[in-house]
């Protein structure tokens, strides 16, 4: 009928009023502020005394301009978007660049401004928008396009959406929205797209929707809407798609839907509809698809449907129809006849060739298989006696251009019969792959000739067997040699094809990295015999560890024969060893022994060394030096005395030797050692001198001769008389 609305007077007090659809236009600024007051009823044009949270005093509008109460502007706008923010979750949002700043609304995400500042675009589809929309958006008065899907937006739709009388489209589909459609959306006279599907709106369809008459586009499916379909959308002259899909209409489809002369596109599926499909609908010349399946509709096909030439989807199934399908339809592109059990109307024949099979899909060349295939009559009536046809083609699709291979005779087939039918053939001598198809020859009146041939089925031709040397992963007999040891590679080659191989050539290499191709060194070759399919042949071959440690990856790879199914897989994967350090001597002279630590000046005594050899390999022979020194370091440096001829030594073997010395001839403290001269790649030569052992010489011999007290033969004697004196030295 109308809408109430309100206006804020400059005294601050609201006044309200009825206005009528036909009537004045809503001010774009009227708005209901928050109040505590009681409104009992309603009366036209009353004054009402309501206490607001605030009330700012009207500006005066410059000369010459129209208030803003009458047609709005940009500031007002500005307060709009700002309610549309707060109401959906702006801080939420996906996107809301420069909204609540004070920049120009048209750099507002979504937004578009005219000339003169007034939004005329507002897109925020898949934005995530959330919680009711505002009434506040009723204030935007130059509104062209309003798009909103994608969201999460719920309640109702405000009726204030009916004062945007420039609104060109309406987009609120794929949201939780719930309630009534507006009957003020028939305001919207500029109105060309209405999208509100995918929702939860429910009630009947407003009959005022019929008033948008420059409404080109109509989506109200997949809502809970029920309620009969308003006839009075016959008025809607521009319409080229209307879509109420998936709701709870019942009633019947009405026949004033024949005047949508525009309309190209009608899906009504999924509702409670009833009774006949109105015959009128064939009036619509430019119809292209048309869906009705899944209601309750009853009664036979109209054949006038038939005279929709631009028909190119009808969907009728799940319904109650009868009767037959016009043979008018039988060449709409995508239907759903199938599902309908009903015939073509017309007894008519129409053979096709179900999909053929073969006894064998991969032949040897010149094998014999057999092709079969099924003549079935989808048509309504009995078909003559005709010839099946059998082709070989280059490609997937069977013609009666393609390569003919035999024939044979198909009787008569009742409707729904078959005849199955063979041949046997025989594979092409070509390896490849060959496509084998049957076409039926068409019979008089046959409803469809284009779907005589079957589809094809495809055999794989092999050639003659092939062989397919590989060479598995190769084994070292030592893992870790030492620089310059001999370890043996093993390698195993195996023909893993279907032919014999000829002899060929095993090559062995050394790689830098794990992968062994014929670019890396060669190291030697080997003699592989002729080798049956899943044969295979050990060989090996003797080899020597580089002298420079580290890890080296081998493998070999075996050279193509003729005829090799894949010559790719030719090299083994690599196996690594990790070499260490060659073999070396390394001579050391333990602590030396002397015979006598004390001896005399210029006595005889011997000094004893060892010579070991503590290194990994065996040393050459060599000289072991004897010396003397003044401290107990003993060096090359020192005085040397003697020398001794030393023998090779293995590692861990020793050698004893020893010399005959004579102490010096001044006594003190001497210290004795050895050092063995450093042979041929040892590792250390720095250990080559012992320690030293000390000995103390005492002062030399010297003699002190004394005369013991002598004695007398006669200790009286007479005069004269002779006797003995003897003395002891």
């Amino acid at each position: 009928l109308g809408q109430i609305t309100a206006r804020l007077r400059a005294d601050g007090r609201i006044e309200f009023g009825f206005n009528p659809v036909e009537g004045e236009r809503i001010v774009p600024r009227a708005r209901f502020f928050p109040t505590t007051a009681r409104v009992d009823h309603w009366l036209t044009s009353s004054i009402i005394d309501v206490p607001l949270p605030w009330a700012a005093p009207e500006s005066t509008p410059a000369p010459g301009h129209t208030p803003a109460e009458a047609d709005g502007d940009a500031e007002t706008d500005r307060e709009a978007l700002v309610a549309l923010y707060h109401a959906t979750g702006g801080p939420a949002w996906r996107n809301d660049a420069n909204w609540l700043s004070d920049e120009p609304l048209r750099r507002w995400y979504g937004v578009a401004t005219d000339p003169g500042g007034r939004v005329v675009r507002l897109e925020l589809s898949s934005n995530d928008l959330s919680g009711e929309l505002p009434a506040e958006l009723g204030q935007l008065s130059e509104l062209q396009w309003l798009r909103m899907s994608y969201n999460q937006l719920s309640g109702g739709i405000p009726a204030e959406l009916g004062r945007l009388s420039n609104l060109v489209e309406l987009d609120l589909s794929w949201n939780e929205l719930s309630g009534r459609i507006p009957g003020a959306l028939g305001q919207l006279s500029s109105l060309e797209e209405l999208d509100l599907s995918d929702n939860g709106l429910s009630g009947a369809i407003p009959a005022g929707l019929g008033q948008l008459l420059s409404l080109e586009e109509l989506d109200l499916s997949d809502n809970d809407l029920s309620g009969a379909i308003p006839p009075a959308l016959d008025r809607l002259s521009s319409l080229v798609r209307l879509h109420l899909s998936n709701n709870d209409l019942e009633g019947t489809i009405p026949p004033a839907l024949a005047r949508l002369s525009s309309l190209v596109d009608l899906r009504l599926s999924g509702n409670e509809l009833s009774g006949d499909i109105p015959a009128a609908l064939g009036q619509l010349s430019e119809l292209e698809l048309l869906y009705l399946s899944r209601n309750e509709l009853t009664g036979s096909i109209p054949p006038a449907l038939g005279r929709l030439s631009s028909l190119r989807e009808l969907y009728l199934a799940s319904n109650a129809l009868s009767g037959c399908v016009p043979e008018s339809l039988r060449n709409v592109e995508w239907n759903d006849f199938s599902r309908l059990g009903l015939p073509f109307c017309g007894a008519i024949p129409d053979l096709v060739v179900d999909a053929p099979t073969v006894s064998e899909s991969a032949p040897a060349a010149g094998a014999r298989f057999t092709l079969r295939a099924t003549v079935r009559n989808q048509g309504t009536a009995r078909s003559d006696s005709t010839k099946l046809r059998y082709y070989r083609s280059a490609d997937p699709a069977i013609t009666a251009a393609d390569t003919e291979l035999g024939n044979d005779f198909v009787l008569r087939l009742e409707a729904a019969a078959s005849g199955a039918e063979s041949i046997t053939l025989t594979a092409p001598s070509t390896a490849g792959t060959h496509y084998y198809g049957a076409c039926v020859e068409a019979v008089p009146g046959e409803s469809d000739t284009t779907n005589n041939c079957s589809v094809a089925v495809a055999i794989t031709v092999a050639g003659p067997p092939a062989p397919d040397l590989v060479v598995d992963a190769p084994t070292v007999s030592e893992s870790a040699p030492a620089a310059g040891a001999r370890f043996t590679l093993r390698a195993t080659v195996r023909n893993q094809g279907k032919g014999r191989s000829d002899s060929a050539k095993l090559r062995y290499y050394r790689s830098v990295d794990p992968t062994i191709t014929t670019a890396d060194a060669e190291l030697a070759d080997d003699f592989v015999f002729r080798l049956r399919a899943s044969a295979s042949g050990a060989e090996s071959v003797i080899l020597t560890a580089p002298s420079t440690a580290g890890t080296y990856y081998l493998g070999a790879c075996v050279e193509a024969v003729p005829g090799e199914s894949d010559a790719t897989n030719n090299c083994s994967a690599a196996v690594a060893i990790t070499v260490g350090a060659a073999p070396a001597p390394d001579l050391v002279v333990d602590a030396p022994t002397v015979s006598e630590r004390a001896p005399a000046a210029g006595a005889r005594f011997r000094l004893n060394a060892t010579v070991r050899n503590q290194g990994t390999g065996r040393s050459d022979s060599t000289t072991l030096r004897y010396f003397r020194s003044t401290d107990a370091v003993i060096s090359t440096g020192d005085t040397e005395l003697a020398d001794d001829y030393v023998f090779r030594l293995g590692a861990a073997a020793s050698g004893d030797e020893w010399v005959t010395l004579t102490a010096p001839a001044t006594a003190g403290t001497y210290y004795y050692g050895a050092c063995v001269d450093a042979v041929s790649d040892e590792q250390d030569t720095t250990n080559n001198c012992s320690a030293a052992v000390a000995i103390t010489v005492g002062a030399a011999p010297a003699p002190d001769l004394v005369v013991d007290a002598p004695m007398v033969s006669e200790s009286a004697p007479a005069a004269g008389a002779r006797f003995t004196l003897r003395a002891t030295v």
